[in-house]
């Protein structure tokens, strides 16, 4: 058995990370913990005319988020006795989330719903969303008191 969790830098994160432990113990699965880097390409574009050392700010940003994020993951993974491996990947989160669930054939995919509400959701995309409608595998959505208060 697998279970998938995707993890970003949010405080949401915490939460979404804990159900996944959760189901991962009831399962008797191995969790499989999933960061992925996200540059979206309006920003690559416009970086190409931009000084190296601008560049090389955001790559060092998009390191030290990556950084906090595995602390956070190691730190509420400590002392529980769920198997887990860390996955690192870039591109655009649900898809990669999918894609990686899809190669390790998982049985279930935790995720976090940010609950930015229906006009955020319609302007921006909801990870979550497109997550479970390309899964191959049952998708636990885990809505936070962030979420309804947003």
């Amino acid at each position: 058995m697998e279970v998938v969790v995707g993890v970003d830098g949010s405080p949401v994160a915490v939460p979404v990370l804990q159900a996944a432990v959760t189901e991962a113990k009831l399962r008797g699965a191995k969790l499989h913990v999933v960061h992925v880097v996200y540059v979206p390409a309006t920003w690559v574009d416009g970086m190409t005319f931009m000084p190296g050392n601008i560049i090389d700010s955001a790559y060092e940003a998009a390191e030290a988020v990556k950084k906090s994020v595995w602390e956070r993951v190691n730190s509420t993974l400590a002392g529980t006795d769920v198997e887990w491996v860390q996955v690192d990947r870039s591109g655009y989160p649900p898809d990669e989330v999918v894609d990686y669930a899809t190669s390790i054939e998982a049985d279930l995919i935790v995720i976090g719903s940010r609950g930015f509400g229906d006009l955020k959701s319609l302007l921006l995309g909801s990870t979550s969303h497109r997550v479970s409608h390309l899964s191959p595998c049952d998708v636990l959505i885990i809505k936070t008191k962030s979420d309804v208060t947003s």
